[in-house]
């Protein structure tokens, strides 16, 4: 059986999740010492897991969730809707990001909240819509 080849929406997917597990560390100004002893791993692994080198575990992944007080499957959605984007496909122009205030909202008529009205209200230059990553993985598997 030959070696699995991940897809464009994979790689995306486990480096939203990379992304989580560093800023967390971060953010509670925890050590990867630290939080290696949580999971009983080394620090290098921790290092591997921030920088997408090697996958979580799903159990680890939820042993951290934990211990950071994180639902596991809020961190998995944001992920699948890239709260914790790349910046590689932002400068790329593949996917457009911008924020709004809770006042703007308030004041706009209409008072959406959907990410694509703001992103084409707040958008001066459209560089084309947002890219929907498995899109991306059924053109190139076609």
């Amino acid at each position: 059986m030959g070696k699995r080849t991940e897809s464009n929406a994979e790689r995306m997917f486990m480096k939203n999740i990379s992304a989580f597990v560093r800023e967390k560390r971060l953010e509670k100004k925890k050590t990867q010492s630290f939080v290696a002893d949580w999971l009983n791993v080394t620090f290098q692994q921790i290092q591997k897991y921030e920088k997408n080198s090697n996958d979580l575990g799903l159990w680890n992944f939820v042993v951290y969730c934990k211990k950071f007080d994180v639902n596991p499957g809020m961190v998995i959605s944001q992920a699948l809707d890239n709260m914790y984007l790349p910046e590689q496909l932002i400068e790329e122009g593949k996917i457009q990001v911008t924020t709004v205030t809770s006042k703007e909202i308030a004041n706009d008529p209409t008072h959406r909240l959907d990410a694509k009205y703001w992103i084409d209200k707040k958008s001066e230059i459209k560089k084309g819509k947002p890219v929907d990553i498995f899109e991306i993985d059924k053109k190139q598997n076609d």
